[in-house]
């Protein structure tokens, strides 16, 4: 048109009266029979191989490879495989078969679960029955398998609840930490998941050890830290986090001020001056190596000392500290000492 001639049908060379274009609405429609019947007859297929005694596995693979291509292809018709119970048969699978299948199969039942995680019912039907299993399946010889896995806890990472669960299952911390696909994402969950402080407390009281154990891994710092410093946002955890010796932990950071990242040290601020806002256990706990506490002249004067060469917002957080040891009827006459 922009150089004048009528628009015209490429093939037919015909004049084309308009430019809409309109749905070719029966064709349309034929096409998406044809599509749910191939799903139907698909899903049906599916339930006969996974239900198969025994099990043949090149048969299950398949089966499994057809819920992934619904899933992701037609994922509108997610709920016709809830609706045959291949969610809750593939759990079954996962769970009756988990010392018999290999990792591949197993990879394949966690992808085709965590794709259909992705519809809200599957999802619900899921929670109950995975954590135990998933996490099994991060000692799997497949990356594939693991891959899913971590996929698959991540989808379920929104529920409160399920956090608390996946990170209070027995050995779960350490399997997370000890793979590289997991640990940048599934250590993250203490630290950045909104908790009650019902859930704040349980967590603590199953998981601050292990934190503190998995700050020795560089990897696993950032992650550790963003979790002690969350759970110790409940005043009842200050306890519970200087027993697991998170005090150390978090000193040495802080004193280490400049050889480690800002991120580190303004979360080791923020954790310990949570920690030592109430007189508590905390005042007795060694900080080092050499016994001191938070109190004594040697820290407090450490402190004192990084008021002069750090920013003003991270002068406020170290105040923070210093007037929560203050609080301290035991640490009164150790501020007054030092600041002179």
């Amino acid at each position: 048109m922009e150089d004048g001639w009528a628009p015209t049908c490429p093939i037919t060379g015909v004049v084309l009266k308009t430019l809409e274009l309109k749905a070719n609405l029966g064709l349309g429609g034929a096409i998406e029979e044809w599509i749910s019947r191939n799903v139907e007859i698909r899903v049906k297929g599916v339930v006969e191989n996974i239900i198969r005694e025994p099990i043949v596995v090149d048969s299950i693979e398949r089966a499994l490879d057809n819920v992934y291509w619904i899933s992701e292809v037609h994922s509108s018709h997610q709920y016709k495989v809830r609706n045959a119970g291949l969610v809750v048969l593939m759990v079954k699978l996962l769970r009756n078969s988990s010392k018999d299948m290999g990792t591949r199969l197993r990879g394949k039942v966690l992808m085709a679960l965590f794709s259909m995680a992705k519809d809200e019912e599957s999802k619900n039907i899921m929670l109950e029955g995975v954590s135990r299993l998933a996490i099994h399946s991060l000692i799997g010889t497949s990356e594939k398998e693991r891959e899913y896995v971590v996929k698959l806890l991540l989808e379920f990472t929104n529920d409160e609840d399920y956090c608390i669960k996946i990170t209070s299952e027995e050995g779960a911390l350490v399997l997370l930490s000890s793979s590289d696909d997991v640990k940048t994402e599934m250590e993250s969950i203490p630290g950045r998941i909104t908790l009650t402080n019902s859930s704040k407390e349980e967590l603590a009281r199953r998981s601050a050890k292990i934190l503190v154990v998995l700050f020795s891994n560089p990897e696993a710092q950032r992650a550790s830290l963003k979790a002690l410093c969350n759970l110790s946002t409940l005043d009842d955890n200050a306890t519970i986090l200087v027993d697991a010796d998170a005090l150390p932990v978090l000193t040495d950071i802080l004193l280490k001020n400049e050889i480690v990242s800002s991120e580190h040290t303004d979360l080791a601020k923020s954790a310990i001056a949570n920690i030592v806002s109430n007189p508590g256990h905390w005042e007795l706990a060694a900080v080092d190596q050499r016994g001191h506490t938070m109190q004594s002249a040697s820290i407090v004067s450490s402190l004192l000392k990084l008021l002069s060469v750090v920013s003003s917002q991270a002068q406020a957080s170290i105040l923070q500290i210093l007037y929560g040891i203050a609080s301290s009827p035991r640490a009164a006459s150790n501020i007054l000492h030092s600041a002179a």
